[in-house]
């Protein structure tokens, strides 16, 4: 059990705010974590940003990846806590930082837990990187050092078993979540919401969110202007389609904004739950990527109808989202599915989704 332990716990990321889905699971797991541990938070930014329930480090910040898949002054400061500090279990929110963790049990023997949130290696085969044979054996030695390996889904550890040769009573599904709690009781003036994007009266509200350098969303982007936008206007002209999200380049942003009367180009905002809540209808466009998509159970979360190709619903247990979720391959049934969750009745989500992905749930689960 997970209980009563000294937890070292990496991140590449900033602490705060978590603006994207790997940002969003560090923070909720180690804050379920941090309740019946001590939980030293080690990150890459400002300590005045760190969340107020961690002991929280800073890392010598660097963006670029290999000084976050190995820094040796990072190593050596870990070394220093492990022992110092008399820690129990170092966990690594996600193989970017999965490195550290593994030497750092080689070394010393301290257990070592690797929150493996996506398989990376197929990730970047799926976009046809170059790369992908060095992050399969970077995948594998972190996978093979780590004495316990989490994952987002069945379809995941299936991955992970298959491709990466792990033995299977390695692996724990630990899905990803939404904060229910908060889901239901934050108060959102939708009308404020919408009007500040251009969505006027009369107008439905189609949104998509995400980091705009996250390639998996650049595609994504690409697919709304020139396949879902056109189409739209045809078939259902009221219907705004609002991009939301840090991010993107020029060129990109220059793509969305030469589409004024069908798409709003938002940019980042503070809370992406209000603007979810605003939406008629969240989408989800994605060809690549791999894990599950925190985008979309957070708006199944909010009670939002979800309208996503077949990966972009990859690994999610459908019996839990019900008619929330529409699955579509073909850009012109995507479009007409979009027509129909707007014009549709609104729904809650089920009592056994909130069992399933609220994330004190996950948490409580993670622990035994």
């Amino acid at each position: 059990m997970i209980v009563g332990q000294t937890i070292l716990s990496l991140s590449p990321y900033p602490a705060a705010p978590p603006v994207h889905g790997g940002m969003t699971r560090i923070h909720y797991l180690n804050k379920g974590l941090a309740e019946d541990n001590r939980l030293i938070f080690v990150f890459r930014n400002d300590p005045d940003f760190a969340p107020p329930f961690f002991e929280c480090t800073q890392v010598p910040s660097s963006p670029h990846r290999p000084m976050q898949i190995f820094n040796p002054v990072l190593l050596m400061r870990l070394l220093h806590i492990v022992k110092s500090e008399s820690v129990d279990i170092v966990m690594s929110g996600h193989m970017w930082c999965g490195l550290h963790g593994a030497l750092v049990k080689l070394i010393t023997g301290t257990h070592f837990i690797l929150d493996n949130q996506n398989v990376e290696h197929l990730r970047f085969k799926r976009l046809r990187s170059p790369l992908w044979p060095i992050v399969w054996a970077l995948e594998w030695f972190i996978c093979h050092a780590a004495d316990r390996v989490f994952c987002v889904s069945t379809r995941d550890r299936e991955h992970i078993v298959s491709r990466l040769h792990v033995p299977a009573s390695k692996l724990t599904v630990v899905p990803n979540g939404v904060d229910t709690t908060r889901c239901r009781n934050t108060q959102v003036d939708r009308d404020s919401v919408r009007n500040s994007v251009g969505v006027q009266e009369g107008e439905c509200m189609a949104l998509f969110f995400g980091m705009l350098d996250y390639q998996p969303n650049v595609e994504a982007i690409r697919i709304i202007t020139e396949e879902i936008a056109p189409r739209l206007q045809r078939i259902q002209p009221r219907i705004k389609i609002v991009v939301a999200g840090p991010g993107g380049d020029a060129d990109l942003i220059s793509s969305l904004n030469s589409h004024p009367d069908q798409i709003s180009f938002a940019g980042f905002v503070e809370d992406i739950l209000a603007y979810i809540r605003s939406a008629d209808v969240v989408i989800a466009p994605l060809m690549t990527g791999s894990g599950t998509r925190i985008k979309i159970i957070e708006s199944i979360g909010c009670g939002r109808r979800v309208v996503s190709t077949s990966l972009g619903a990859e690994g999610l247990d459908r019996s839990f989202l019900g008619d929330l979720l529409a699955v579509r391959d073909d850009w012109q049934a995507f479009v007409q599915a979009m027509v129909e969750a707007v014009e549709a009745d609104t729904m809650t989500p089920s009592k056994t989704f909130a069992q399933a992905h609220d994330w004190q749930n996950i948490v409580r689960r993670m622990c035994v």
